[in-house]
């Protein structure tokens, strides 16, 4: 865990040096670097830790014998030299140094520590793991034909292992490492076992080549009996078969991995591994029990190749008999399906050639035929013009002669009427299309579409063909124009109601949308990428698109290409900087006076990079927008540029988003921007109406319902939330924020079920986004898994450190654990991360309640409610201190406020009454626990109490059914069955509070009163006492 101390320290032959934070092996990896002792000297120098398993962890090293890169791999210093861990780690140094297979990385050396725990170094593989990449997919169906080619080499090194009796155990994606050319390498070997040389999956004997003395490979276990006993269960169980869940350790066999592979074979056609439950147990009893039913499905349902969906199945089955013997058999049928496919596909483009060459003869055939048809038509036409010619001058002179020459008249004036129509239709759409380009140029699509519709439809009704040409291409404008602002809009939006969109994924999409244009930074030739933009009407967005693009993805490439399409020495030397990364030169920038006469495109770029420090993007935007105040995008960075889910400076954010509005009103996402801008200045009817408009404006648009959802939150209108949050889901099904805005929702409701669904639907769609984990781990500690909720807040840390909630959320589940100073730590951490934070403030009052520091419990509460006045659980809490304290007045004013604030909890009024009963205002206190009661008719406690007051009134019979009533409650509430029994024997049954009094004392031998008053009724039975009652007995 990244806060888990270092592993153990370096030993004889290692030495430790100070991590290299510019070098990684797994990209996206957020291990800390780990903090080690001075170098002791050796031929291995530590540097980063890298990975953490179940029993070691792997760190970045140096051979200094060899001079290169390895892996190093220490034993963790909790497990002893003598630990089964411990000889495990030493059998899979000696089990993988003996399989020579490049899908297994080789083991170059093997050692101990001082201490007696080994160490081994191993081939330092660079690349992501198959679980890492797998993850990043939009859907599982994407570019599964490479993933497939991955499993089939996964197959060929697990089948190389199974082929020398060697088992893995532990197959799944975060044990498959890609590197960055492709190399597939099966990891992490430690749990595997040699089976009995010679002894096939079915129990037979072996080829004996396989076997040969020369490649058989062997265990330092082979001549012990296996250290694992029966029932023990080692592995993941997410990927488990059902006889390894079980803890069948006899019945682990080649087939037992042929699941392993299975599975993840599973996850790569479906996107989700086979077994999946609330927690490890009991996803584990879910593995034991086979329980494939659910991945079937999913199998059934991901449009992936019968014959993959099939091999995968029979993987899975749950006998073991039914599923390929080996993962060499497994490796032949994906090579068959691949070759298959590959065949499939060849020919499919020689079908496609063929056609298209027998198309392009018929045109070419027909394209000749007809030029022929025009030379013959035009020799016709030729001679029958010179006919009719000759004829006309005939006609003229008898029509001169016979005063007829009207006729000719009329045909001129018609055909110069035709001629002056069809000019003055050229000339519209020519000048449609003039209007259509200075829009274009303006980059007002908005503006632009109307008029180039109107255009195509003249041009297309009077027969206007001239104009053909600039119409399509003004159309591809359009539309380019149109996935520009689309980018920007993305750009600027907030994706959930505290980040903008990650800068990669904005990187992304500039790249997808310039290659629809035709443009390919580092593929297309920069002069010819700049002829193309210099010549189109959109070159000013082009630029600015490129300039964008480059501040985010701080490429080369784009450089180079802005470069050559827009030379200029200070945007020049501007874009250097942004694609060197250079803060410190960027920063100097700030102040130069150029910037005055630079476009919008690269002030924008420049502004919201993120290379550039904050204050100083927003100072010269702020300098800028003084004499730009139409600029509509520097407007928008503007508003980008504060803090999106702070307070501060939601003002202004407000002010350059409605500004933005006022240019573009038809524009959802400003709109929207407006809307969080709102929220964040507590003027919940402004968001609300800008959100509903921006739903006006775009029914469709997804991110709307959703920021209208937490307005409804807000509002309390806990049911019109949860239906905006599904409207939202509904219009964007991979949208993650919604499903964990709706967990929220249903965990308030107190649809635990629903809830955790919610949040793990979300994790799925975005494993990196912190705040689901810390959902989820709230539901996980309200469902009593307090193990799950622990890793899951855990997870969130790790995802976002300065996040104080899920650090908050840790500390209340140590708490539960009775782990105080880990959750003082917690609690207090998050006060550092966020001190105006009031929850961790009430959770570290607990924390000192425990410890009997009530001074410090109570400072802690107060502090909590000055942070958060309405928040009703620190007053309860600190009228409980003050209680203690026998401050009745204080403590009494406390759980008043706390019922004031939350009139519905029922725990202020069981304080409330403690306080009543203490103070001799029996009526009161009975009033305050029966509308405990009321409101919570499950709690036993208040009947307990209820039932004292009765009886100190001597109302006898209400006391008896109140002590009843917690018992039926409660059957396990021994004190209430001691009272039961007091008032009992006050009526003089004296049987029946002796059967009180024993079921008291079978529950809690140590009830002094009960001792006596069993005795005493036993005495009265006996005819040893007089049957009056004697004094109540004091201290109940």
């Amino acid at each position: 865990m990244p806060n888990d101390p270092p592993a153990a320290p370096p030993a004889a032959g290692l030495t430790a040096r100070t991590p290299d934070p510019d070098v990684t092996t797994r990209r996206g990896d957020s291990l800390p670097p780990v903090v080690l002792p001075p170098p002791t000297g050796g031929r291995y120098v530590l540097g980063a830790e890298i990975a953490r398993g179940g029993m070691g962890a792997v760190y970045r090293a140096t051979d200094t014998a060899l001079g290169r890169e390895v892996a190093v791999k220490l034993l963790q210093e909790q497990f002893g030299p003598d630990s089964g861990t411990a000889r495990r780690f030493a059998d899979e140094a000696h089990i993988a140094g003996q399989l020579q297979h490049p899908g297994i990385p080789p083991v170059h050396d093997f050692g101990t520590l001082p201490d007696g725990r080994p160490f081994l170094a191993m081939k330092l593989i660079k690349g992501d793991t198959l679980d890492d990449l797998l993850r990043t997919r939009r859907d599982p169906g994407d570019d599964r034909g490479r993933f497939v080619a991955v499993f089939e080499a996964v197959c060929q090194a697990v089948g190389y292992a199974h082929a020398h009796d060697v088992i893995h155990r532990d197959l799944k994606p975060a044990n498959v490492m890609v590197g960055a050319f492709g190399e597939v390498q099966v990891m992490d070997w430690g749990l595997a076992k040699v089976l009995r040389p010679g002894t096939a999956a079915d129990g037979t004997v072996a080829d004996a080549a396989a076997t040969a003395p020369n490649t058989e490979v062997r265990s330092l276990r082979d001549s012990d009996i296996e250290r694992t006993q029966a029932g023990a269960v080692m592995g993941t169980p997410a990927y488990m078969p059902p006889e390894q869940a079980a803890g069948a350790a006899h019945k682990v066999t080649p087939r037992s991995d042929v699941f392993g592979l299975g599975a993840v074979l599973a996850v790569i056609l479906t996107g989700r591994p086979p077994f999946e439950a609330g927690s490890a147990e009991t996803t584990r009893v879910k593995a034991a029990q086979g329980d494939v039913a659910d991945c079937l499905s999913r199998l059934d349902d991901c449009g992936a190749e019968p014959e993959l969906v099939a091999l995968c199945k029979r993987c899975l089955s749950p006998k073991p008999a039914d599923r390929p013997a080996t993962a060499g058999e497994v490796a032949r049928e994906v090579a068959d399906f691949r070759a298959d496919a590959e065949a499939r596909a060849r020919q499919a483009e020689l079908d496609r050639v063929k056609a298209e060459g027998e198309r392009a003869t018929a045109e070419a055939k027909a394209a000749a035929e007809a030029v022929t048809r025009r030379e013959a038509e035009a020799r016709a036409a030729e001679q029958r013009k010179r006919r009719r010619v000759q004829l006309w001058l005939a006609a003229a002179v008898v029509l001169l002669v016979t005063g007829a020459g009207g006729v000719a008249v009329w045909r001129v004036d018609e055909d110069g009427r035709r001629r002056t129509a069809a000019a003055r239709s050229a000339d519209a759409v020519n000048d449609l299309l003039d209007r259509t380009k200075a829009a274009l140029e303006a980059g007002e699509a908005a503006r632009a579409a109307p008029l180039l519709a109107q255009a195509e439809r003249r041009a297309a009704d009077d027969a206007v063909t001239d104009h053909a040409d600039r119409l399509a291409a003004y159309a591809r404008d359009l539309a380019m124009l149109r996935a520009l602002d689309g980018v920007n809009d993305y750009r600027w939006t907030p994706h959930d109601s505290k980040n903008f969109p990650p800068p990669e994924r904005v990187a992304e999409r500039w790249a997808e949308t310039f290659a629809g244009y035709g443009i390919v930074p580092g593929t297309t030739p920069p002069a010819e990428a700049a002829t193309r933009i210099n010549d189109s009407p959109i070159r000013t967005a082009l630029v600015a698109g490129l300039d964008g693009w480059l501040a985010l993805a701080q490429s080369a490439a784009v450089c180079d290409l802005l470069a050559a399409a827009d030379p200029h020495p200070f945007r020049d030397e501007v874009r250097r900087l942004l694609a060197a990364g250079d803060a410190i030169a960027l920063k100097a920038l700030a102040g130069r006076g150029e910037w005055a006469t630079q476009p919008s495109g690269l002030v924008v770029a420049y502004g919201g990079s993120r290379a550039v420090p904050a204050a100083a993007g927003r100072e010269l935007l702020l300098r800028l927008a003084v004499a730009r105040r139409t600029d509509f995008p520097l407007l928008m960075q503007l508003g980008a540029r504060y803090p999106i889910a702070r307070t501060e400076g939601s003002g202004e954010r407000a002010q350059y988003f409605q500004a933005a509005a006022a240019l573009r009103p038809e524009n959802a996402a400003v709109l929207n921007n407006l809307g969080v801008a709102l929220r964040n200045r507590k003027d919940l009817e402004g968001a609300a109406a800008a959100y509903r408009e921006a739903i006006r404006l775009d029914p469709n648009y997804a991110l709307p319902h959703n920021n209208l959802g937490l307005v409804l939150v807000d509002w309390k209108d806990l049911e019109g939330a949860a239906a905006a949050y599904r409207e939202a889901i509904r219009l964007d099904p991979n949208f993650a924020a919604p499903h964990h805005n709706l967990g929220l929702v249903l965990y308030d409701r107190k649809d635990l079920e629903g809830a955790a669904v919610a949040y793990r639907e979300a994790i799925r769609l975005d494993p990196n986004a912190a705040d689901p984990h810390t959902g989820l781990g709230n539901v996980l500690r309200g469902r009593k898994d307090l193990e799950g909720a622990a890793a899951a807040y855990r997870e969130a840390i790790r995802l976002d450190p300065k996040d104080a909630l899920p650090h908050n959320g840790l500390g209340n589940v140590l708490v539960d654990r009775k782990d105080l100073e880990g959750a003082a730590a917690a609690f207090r951490e998050a006060i550092r991360l966020d001190p105006n934070f009031a929850l961790p403030h009430n959770g570290l009052g607990n924390v000192l309640v425990n410890r009997r520091d009530l001074e410090g419990a109570a400072a802690a509460y107060r502090e909590a409610i000055r942070l958060d006045p309405n928040f009703a659980t620190p007053h309860y809490n600190l009228g409980l201190v003050l209680r203690g304290r026998k401050d009745l007045e204080g403590a009494a004013a406390a759980f008043r406020e706390a019922i004031r604030l939350d009139p519905n909890a029922a725990d202020p009024h069981n304080g409330l009454g403690n306080v009543l009963r203490g103070r001799k205002d029996l009526e009161g206190a009975a009033a305050a626990y029966r509308e405990a009661i009321r409101l919570d008719p499950k709690d036993a406690l208040p009947h307990n109490i209820l039932g004292l007051i009765y009886e100190e009134q001597l109302r006898l019979d209400q006391a008896e059914a109140a002590y009843r009533e917690a018992v039926r409650l409660n059957p396990q509430f021994a004190v209430a069955r001691a009272n039961l029994g007091v008032v009992l024997r006050k009526q003089a049954r004296h049987a029946d509070a002796i059967a009180a009094y024993r079921a008291a004392l079978a529950i809690q031998p140590y009830i002094g009163y009960a001792h006596e008053g069993l005795d005493y009724c036993q005495r009265v039975l006996r005819g040893e006492v007089p049957t009056a009652p004697p004094p109540r007995a004091v201290g109940r």
